[in-house]
C-alpha cells in the first residue's frame, strides 16, 4: 500500500506546505491550512512513485520519460 501523503499549493504565498511534515492524516492536514487562514489553495495526493533524484511524485506533476 502507497503512504498517504498531500500537498496543497497556498494560491497566496505561492508555496507549497506538504502533509508528511504534520502527524495526524489527511483531516488533520486540511484543519491545519484552516487554522493557519488559508482559503485558497489546490490539493493533490501523492501517486506513490518517485522520481529518479528520489522526489515525491504528485498528481498534477509533470514529468519527462524518456527511453
Amino acid at each position: 500500500m502507497r503512504d498517504r501523503k498531500y500537498r496543497a499549493w497556498d494560491k497566496v504565498k505561492e508555496e507549497f506546505i506538504y502533509s508528511d511534515k504534520i502527524a495526524g492524516g489527511m483531516w488533520r492536514f486540511f484543519k491545519l491550512l484552516e487554522d493557519r487562514g488559508i482559503r485558497h489553495f489546490e490539493a493533490d495526493d501523492f501517486t506513490g512513485p518517485h522520481d529518479k533524484n528520489n522526489v515525491a511524485i504528485y498528481e498534477g506533476d509533470l514529468i519527462k520519460l524518456s527511453s
